[in-house]
């Protein structure tokens, strides 16, 4: 068979994003990939270790993080899926990327996922004392917007 790499990447956007652990799923014609090693990189820089997806085939990526797949098989359908985590828009939105691996000759075979973080909205009841200098306050409820 031709081998070929398949590249799964990871970006996160938005302000104030934690530094998350995202989950995926890799699949061969519908059938986890368990067990299969990849290269993880952090950016350009290869990180040292042993890397596998689980026996389901699950494996994790962090912002800016990508797992090269080497030696997958031309002409075979590959799907990613993420898994949603909450307080996050996925990219693309269906959280699935599915392809035919390509050989080198014919471009790359890329899995990109970006996440937007979106900071959640929170009412919050807080009990506090407010003291104005010159006026003392003598309502029931005063309003504090904390960003």
């Amino acid at each position: 068979y031709e081998p070929t790499d398949l590249i799964v990447s990871k970006k996160v956007e938005g302000v104030g994003a934690p530094d998350d652990v995202f989950t995926f799923l890799l699949t061969k014609e519908g059938t986890p990939c368990g067990e299969r090693a990849y290269r993880l990189y952090d950016g350009d820089k290869e990180m040292p270790g042993t890397y596998m997806t689980k026996t389901d085939g699950k494996f994790t990526l962090k912002h800016g993080q990508k797992a090269v797949f080497e030696y997958m098989e031309v002409g075979h359908k590959y799907k990613v899926v993420e898994t949603k985590r909450s307080g996050y828009q996925l990219i693309p939105a269906s959280g699935e990327i599915e392809m035919t691996a390509v050989g080198a000759d014919k471009g790359e075979n890329l899995a990109a996922f970006i996440n937007r973080y979106e900071r959640g909205i929170t009412n919050v009841s807080l009990k506090a004392t407010k003291t104005f200098e010159r006026n003392p306050y003598t309502g029931d409820e005063y309003t504090f917007e904390l960003y």
